[in-house]
Order: C-alpha cells, then structure tokens, then sequence
C-alpha cells in the first residue's frame, strides 16, 4: 500500500487514503505521522481486495521526529 492523502491529522495521529500498487484499490484509514509508521507499516499493509504487500516508494512524515506537537 501507499499513502495517496491525508484526510484530516491531529498531532501525529492521521486518517489517509491509502492505494494497492497492485490492483489499485484505495483504503481509508487511520496511521500515525512517524518515521516507523511511513518506511515499515505503510508498506507492509495487506491490500483486502488481491491479499498483496507493497513494495513500492515508501513516504516521509510530515513533522520531523525532533518536533514536539
């Protein structure tokens, strides 16, 4: 999977769409704004529609891990 847009974000909790690379079926759903969050889970994440992993171009945060929100 990979992260398309944040739908809205209140600190580092977010709620994003997130789309398969495979078969292109988007998700909506919460995560978390970290640097674990955005290069391990996003692109482990399991596509419901074709049972697939991503391993396509994982994302940055938005807010360095430095800043305290």
């Amino acid at each position: 999977m990979r992260l398309i847009a944040k739908i809205t974000q209140t600190r580092r909790d977010f709620n994003g769409r997130f789309e398969c690379e495979h078969c292109g079926w988007v998700n909506e759903t919460r995560g978390y704004d970290d640097l674990y969050y955005h290069q391990t889970v996003i692109p482990m994440m399991v596509c419901r529609e074709c049972g697939k992993t991503g391993n396509g171009p994982t994302t940055l945060p938005d807010v360095p891990a430095h800043v305290i929100l």
